[in-house]
């Protein structure tokens, strides 16, 4: 069974009605369209191919973009960790020295090889305070902060408004030593 759908192509249907197989133009008919649409296929492709390209240039912008800032922000985060264990390290031994300020700080320094020389870094400082006096039962904070951690973001210090930011981990402890005296 042979059914001509259109003046520019013949195919052949099954019993069940399906194109069975495709053939070229019926002869007669001007055989323009067909090439143009020949011809046309590899250029729409090449199009696609650079649009493609472009879009992915953007996309992979953005993508790292969005990698090195959760680099940054790992780096924060193990910085982060890394004060507050050294401001813990401080707070414990002032809780059996809260008038030491300089054990506490060289405890402090000592305390973690995380952070590549922690008091080498000039932007580090150590701050105890006193809650109260310095006699059991009263609290001590020992705060360590970081002055100059710089960010690799090229972008994120423009949003922050510096490529340097502060980062601080804060302690409380309870004095455990000397006890209180007097009234």
């Amino acid at each position: 069974m042979k059914y001509n759908a259109t003046k520019f192509d013949d195919f052949e249907l099954s019993e069940t009605g399906s194109p069975v197989s495709y053939s070229l133009p019926v002869p007669g008919v001007r055989a323009g369209f067909s090439m143009v649409i020949r011809q046309l296929k590899p250029a729409l492709s090449d199009r696609q191919r650079g649009q493609s390209m472009v879009e992915f240039a953007f996309t992979l912008v953005i993508i790292l973009v969005l990698l090195v800032g959760l680099i940054d922000l790992g780096r924060a985060i193990f910085t982060y960790l890394a004060l507050r264990d050294a401001a813990q390290e401080g707070a414990s031994f002032a809780s059996y020295n809260p008038t030491d300020n300089t054990g506490i700080t060289n405890r402090v320094c000592n305390s973690s090889n995380m952070v590549s020389d922690l008091c080498a870094s000039p932007g580090i400082d150590t701050d105890v305070n006193l809650d109260g006096s310095a006699c059991s039962g009263n609290g001590v904070e020992v705060v360590v902060t970081l002055n100059n951690f710089t960010l690799v973001t090229p972008f994120l210090g423009a949003i922050v408004g510096s490529q340097t930011i502060p980062i601080s981990a804060r302690v409380t402890d309870s004095i455990l030593a000397p006890p209180c005296t007097g009234p």
